[in-house]
This record gives C-alpha cells, structure tokens and sequence, in this order.
C-alpha cells in the first residue's frame, strides 16, 4: 500500500478485510463506532475522513460526523465515484462558511444537522 506521509498526523485505515496496512499507518478493524469513539478520547485535533464513500457513508448513518468540507475543483472529468455511499436516512447540511482560491476551487464547509439525533 503506498500513501503520503503526513508529518504529525496519526494516520488510519479502517478495514475488515485487510489484515496489514503500511507502516505509516494504524489498521482498525471491528466496530466503527466503537474505534471512532476511542479516537475522539484521544489527545489531539479534528478527526478527518479523506475519500472513502462507504465509510463516511457509515460515519453519517451512525452520527459521527459533526462537518463536511467539500472542494469543487475546476475539471471536468466526465466520471468519478460517489462522494458518499447510500444513507439510511437524509442528511441534512448547515452552510457555514465558503473560500474561493486563487486557481477557482471552492471550497464549501457544512455542519451536519441530524434530524433524529
């Protein structure tokens, strides 16, 4: 498995399937839930998910997730995979705040409003 290193950013791969990820990274396997919460005890910063369509689908549908951060950058491809898997239920997005960059991305941050929460 190949990947970027990110110097003082703890790095982790959520799988069931693997059972070895590269030494720069933490293999957590089992229950999401329970492996997103020890993280949040943890000492640090935010928690960011980078890709990963069924997995932050997860973290919606188990009420994880408190942001979204959405970048639209300026090319077309004509393809690409979902940003988010299939929901059990809506997601109802709070704008908070947009940047513009100098090359035309944009960028889009929501606070995530859980109706049943």
């Amino acid at each position: 498995m190949k990947g970027r290193t990110m110097p003082g950013i703890r790095q982790y791969v959520f799988s069931n399937t693997l059972t070895a990820v590269a030494k720069q990274y933490t293999l957590l396997r089992g229950d999401v839930k329970e492996q997103v919460q020890q993280l949040k005890e943890q000492e640090g910063k935010d928690i960011a998910v980078f890709g990963g369509a069924m997995l932050l689908a997860s973290l919606l549908d188990l009420q994880l997730v408190d942001e979204v951060v959405v970048s639209i950058i300026p090319v077309l491809l004509g393809g690409g995979k979902p940003m988010v898997a299939a929901l059990h239920e809506k997601v109802w997005l709070q704008y908070r705040t947009s940047k513009i960059y100098g090359n035309g991305t944009v960028q889009l941050t929501y606070d995530i409003v859980y109706k049943s929460r």
